[in-house]
C-alpha cells in the first residue's frame, strides 16, 4: 500500500472517530436540554437561536408543551404570527385554558390585526385571574395598535409603577412619545431600557428608529449616521435580529445603497424562511427596481404577490411600475394586469360600485391602450355621465390605434353630434380649453411607524390617490411621473421646508402655481389600510380639510384612494375664469364635470366707479348658467347691465349654498 493511501485511510479513521464522538454528544442533548437553551436564547433576545433549539426539542418530543410554547413565542418575535397561532392552538388542545398559550395567542392575533379576537382572549385571561406585567403589556400593545393611546399609556403607567425598568413597556412608551414627535423624551426612555438590559438588541434598534425619525423631519444626516451606528451595535449583539436587519436594509435604501440593502433583506429570508413574507420579497423587488434591474424587480414583486394575491398595495405597485413606463406597453405583465383590472371593474359594476368600477376601467386602459373592450366600457360610462368631450376623445383614440369600419362609423356619428355641442361652437375642438381649477400636489404619505413594512408604501399610496383624482373635476393634479419628480427633490419631510421649496420653485417659474398640497399618515396591517389626510393651502399654510378613510377588502387601496379623491371633490374651493364674452353672456371654463348644471349660480367680483380707489368692497355679479358642456359653460348676469363690467380672465366661483343653523 502506498504512503498516500495509508495517509488517506488514517484520515478517514480519525474522522469517523471524531464524528462518532459528536454523535454521542448530540444523543446526550435531549429535548429538555434544547428546551432550556431555547428559553435562554429567547430571554436574551436571540429569537433565531431559540427557534433552532425549540425545533430540536420538538424533533425528539413533538408534544413537549414548554417547547411548543417557546417556539410560538419565538415566532412572535420574528413576526411569524400565523405559525405561532398553530403552535398555541396545539397546546390549548392538549391543555385547555393554559394561560401562557392564551397570552401567546392574544399576542399573535394582535400581530395579525385580529384585534377583536385578541381582546376576547385578554378578557378570558382576566376571568382566569391571570394578570401580570406580561399580560398587561400585551393589553397595552393591543391598545396601541388599535390607536387607543390613552388606554395604552394607562396600562403602561401601571406596569412601570410595579417595575420602573420593565424593558418592553419602556420601548412601547417611547413609540407613543414618538407619535407626538417628542423624540428626545422617547430617547430618554430607550436609554433607560438600555441601562436595564445593555446586552439586549431591541433597545438599540428602537434608538436607531427614533434617530431616523429625527433625520426624517429635520433632514440632518448626522441623525441618520447615528441611527446606522446604533443598528450596528444591535447586529453585533445578534447578527440575526429580524428588525435590526430590516431597519438596516431600509436605512441603506434611504441612503441609496441598494446593493448592500439587498444583503440585509436576503439575510432575513435566509434566517427566517417561515416569514419570507410578501413585505421582505417586496422590498427586495424595490431594491432591484432602484438598481435598474426591472426583470429581477418584477420577479420579486410577483413572488410577493403570490404570498397574498389579494394584497391591493402590491398589485398597485406592479401597475405603477408599468404606468411609470418601467415596463413597456405590450409586455405580457401589462396585458394580464389590464385584463385582471377589467374583470374587477365588471365585478364591481354588478355589485353596485360604479365609481370604483370606473377606476378599474381607467386603470385597465392605462396599462393596455389596445384593450378595446375596456375603452368601449369607458366610452359607455362617459356617455352615461353626459361627458361628450371625453367620449369623443376616446373614439378618436380607438380609431387611431385600431381603425376599422366600426370605429369609422362611430367617428362619423360623433362628428355629426359634435357640431351641436357648446365646446365645438366656441372653437375648442381644435385647441385645448385651459383649466383654471386649483392644482393639487399629493405628497408621499408618512408611515405610522419609523420603518414601514413596505419601504415605499407612502409613495405607492400617494400615486394611487393621484390616479383616482383624475376621475373628478373641480381640481387638477400632476401626472405620476411629474409628481414623483417633484417629491423626490424635497430636502426633508418637514412641511415648512417643503412649502418654502415649493414657493421658491413657483416664483422661479420652475413649477406651475400649486394651490393645495395633500399629505398625511397611513397605517398598514395585512390588507387593512387607513389613511389620515390633510389638505393645506400652499399660500397661507392653513389646513382647510381633514379626511380619514380605511378599508380591509381586496380592493382596499383603490377604495381608500377613491374615497379621498371624492372627498377632495366635495370640499375643495374651486373656480374658473371667463374665456370670452358676448353682448349678454360669458363663457367660463367650468362644466358638468365640476358638478355644475343648468340654472346653477356663479359669482364674480368686479371694480366699478363706486368701488375703485375706495375702501368699499368690490361689487358682486351673479351669473346664471344657461348652457353647459363637459368643461365649458355659458352664463348670463342676473342684471343684464353687469355684462359691461365683465372681462376675459376674471375668476368665477360657484355660489355657496348656505343653510340656516338651528338655534339651541
Amino acid at each position: 500500500m502506498s504512503r498516500k493511501n495509508i495517509a488517506i485511510l488514517l484520515f478517514l479513521c480519525c474522522s469517523i472517530a471524531v464524528y462518532s464522538q459528536e454523535a454521542i454528544k448530540l444523543q446526550q442533548k435531549n429535548a429538555i436540554y434544547y428546551n432550556k437553551k431555547g428559553w435562554e436564547s429567547l430571554e436574551s433576545g436571540n429569537a433565531y437561536s431559540a427557534i433552532i433549539a425549540f425545533q430540536s426539542a420538538l424533533a425528539q418530543n413533538p408534544k413537549y408543551k414548554e417547547a411548543l410554547l417557546g417556539l410560538g413565542y419565538a415566532y412572535i418575535q420574528t413576526e411569524g404570527y400565523a405559525e405561532s397561532v398553530k403552535l398555541f392552538d396545539t397546546v390549548l388542545k392538549l391543555y385547555p385554558n393554559n394561560e401562557q398559550a392564551l397570552l401567546g395567542m392574544a399576542k399573535a392575533y394582535t400581530g395579525l390585526g385580529r384585534y377583536r379576537e385578541a381582546m376576547k382572549i385578554y378578557d378570558t385571561l382576566n376571568e382566569l385571574s391571570y394578570t401580570n406585567n406580561e399580560s398587561r403589556y400585551g393589553m397595552a400593545y393591543l391598545y396601541y395598535k388599535m390607536g387607543k393611546l390613552l388606554w395604552a399609556k394607562r396600562m403602561l403607567n401601571r406596569i412601570l409603577q410595579n417595575d420602573p425598568y420593565y424593558y418592553n413597556a419602556l420601548l412601547l412608551y417611547a413609540d407613543i412619545k414618538a407619535k407626538d414627535k417628542r423624540f428626545d423624551d422617547a430617547i430618554e426612555l430607550v436609554k433607560k431600557a438600555i441601562d436595564a438590559k445593555e446586552t439586549y438588541p431591541d433597545a438599540f434598534v428602537k434608538l436607531a428608529e427614533l434617530l431616523y425619525l429625527k433625520y426624517y423631519y429635520s433632514g440632518d444626516k448626522a441623525y441618520l449616521n447615528q441611527a446606522v451606528d446604533e443598528l450596528q451595535k444591535a447586529l453585533i449583539i445578534n447578527k440575526t435580529h429580524l428588525q435590526a436587519n430590516r431597519d438596516m436594509g431600509y436605512l441603506l435604501y434611504i441612503q441609496g445603497d441598494y446593493q448592500n440593502a439587498i444583503s440585509y433583506y436576503e439575510a432575513i429570508v435566509t434566517h427566517y424562511p417561515h416569514i419570507a413574507s410578501n413585505e421582505i420579497l417586496y422590498n427586495l423587488g424595490l431594491m432591484y427596481e432602484y438598481k435598474g434591474d426591472i426583470n429581477q424587480s418584477l420577479n420579486y414583486y410577483q413572488k410577493a404577490q403570490s404570498k397574498d394575491n389579494l394584497n391591493s398595495l402590491i398589485a398597485m405597485k406592479m401597475r405603477q411600475l408599468s404606468l411609470l413606463e418601467h415596463i413597456k406597453i405590450g409586455n405580457p405583465v401589462r396585458i394580464q394586469s389590464s385584463t385582471d383590472d377589467f374583470t374587477s371593474s365588471q365585478e364591481l359594476r354588478k355589485k353596485g360600485f360604479p365609481d370604483l368600477s370606473m377606476l378599474f376601467v381607467r386603470l385597465s386602459l392605462s396599462l393596455n391602450p389596445n384593450n378595446t373592450t375596456a375603452r368601449e366600457e369607458l366610452m359607455r360610462i362617459y356617455e352615461t355621465l353626459g361627458y361628450f368631450e371625453l367620449y369623443y376623445d376616446e373614439i378618436k383614440k380607438m380609431h387611431t390605434l385600431n381603425p376599422t369600419q366600426k370605429t369609422q362609423d362611430m367617428m362619423s356619428i360623433a362628428v355629426m353630434k359634435r357640431r351641436d355641442k357648446l365646446f365645438f361652437r366656441l372653437g375648442y375642438d381644435k385647441e385645448e380649453l385651459p383649466r383654471d381649477v386649483p392644482l393639487v400636489l399629493v405628497l408621499n404619505f408618512t408611515p405610522d411607524v419609523a420603518v414601514p413594512a413596505f419601504a415605499d408604501a407612502g409613495a405607492v399610496i400617494a400615486n394611487s390617490i393621484n390616479f383616482a383624482m383624475g376621475q373628478f373635476g373641480r381640481y387638477r393634479n400632476f401626472s405620476l411621473s411629474q409628481r414623483q419628480a417633484i417629491t423626490k427633490n424635497f430636502p426633508s419631510n418637514n412641511l415648512d421646508d417643503i412649502l418654502s421649496m415649493l414657493n421658491d420653485k413657483i416664483n422661479a417659474n420652475e413649477l406651475p402655481l400649486i394651490s393645495y398640497i395633500l399629505y398625511g399618515e397611513y397605517t398598514l396591517s395585512g390588507r387593512y389600510i387607513e389613511v389620515n389626510a390633510q389638505l393645506m393651502d400652499v399660500k397661507t399654510g392653513v389646513v382647510i380639510a381633514r379626511y380619514n378613510e380605511s378599508d380591509n377588502t381586496k380592493y382596499s387601496l383603490q377604495t381608500v384612494s377613491l374615497d379621498i379623491a371624492r372627498n377632495l371633490y366635495s370640499t375643495i374651493p374651486y373656480w374658473g375664469k371667463i374665456q370670452s364674452y358676448s353682448d349678454d353672456m360669458v363663457a367660463v371654463n367650468l362644466g358638468s364635470i365640476d358638478g355644475i348644471g343648468i340654472d346653477s349660480m356663479l359669482e364674480t367680483f368686479v371694480d366699478n366707479e363706486d368701488t375703485i380707489d375706495s375702501e368699499k368692497p368690490r361689487k358682486k355679479v351673479i351669473l346664471q348658467v344657461k348652457e353647459i358642456d363637459t368643461r365649458v359653460l355659458l352664463a348670463k348676469p342676473l342684471n343684464p347691465k353687469d355684462i359691461d363690467l365683465l372681462s376675459k380672465g376674471q375668476e368665477v366661483y360657484p355660489v355657496e349654498k348656505r343653510r340656516a343653523k338651528k338655534i339651541k
